[in-house]
């Protein structure tokens, strides 16, 4: 259930809630695999969000690509999209320049995968992510 309140926390806007179960979600880390929460979410995706959460970048940053990579390999198409989806949102919350452009580039992929799996708000979340980052 942390892992699941941490994403609820960030998304309804509670960043700081959200961070502060970021040392509970580095201990699971920590056991050194990669394994994902009942809901099907890679923890290193949650790990990434409460990082995102606490305005540390390049730590959320890690998160995210070294989630994507499992979320490929496994493949887990829906774990890309929203991969794709959370990771842009860090980069345009970031603002550095060319974040912008690398989070309309992840956004494209999230629409497009959210579109051939018939997942029309996501879809829709999404491109309302990708008029944000223009």
């Amino acid at each position: 259930m942390l892992f699941g309140f941490t994403e609820a926390l960030y998304l309804a806007g509670e960043g700081e809630q959200a961070a502060a179960l970021a040392p509970l979600i580095g201990q699971a880390l920590a056991m050194g695999h990669e394994w994902m929460a009942l809901d099907g979410r890679l923890i290193q995706t949650r790990a990434g969000i409460a990082a995102a959460a606490a305005r540390r970048w390049e730590q959320a940053e890690d998160h995210y690509q070294a989630a994507l990579q499992v979320a490929e390999a496994l493949p887990s198409r829906i774990e890309q999209a929203d991969l794709r989806r959370l990771y842009a949102r860090m980069l345009l919350d970031r603002d550095q320049p060319g974040d912008r452009e690398r989070a309309q580039a992840l956004l494209a992929k999230a629409r497009a995968a959210y579109r051939g799996m018939r997942m029309p708000r996501y879809e829709a979340l999404t491109s309302t992510l990708i008029a944000e980052a223009q």
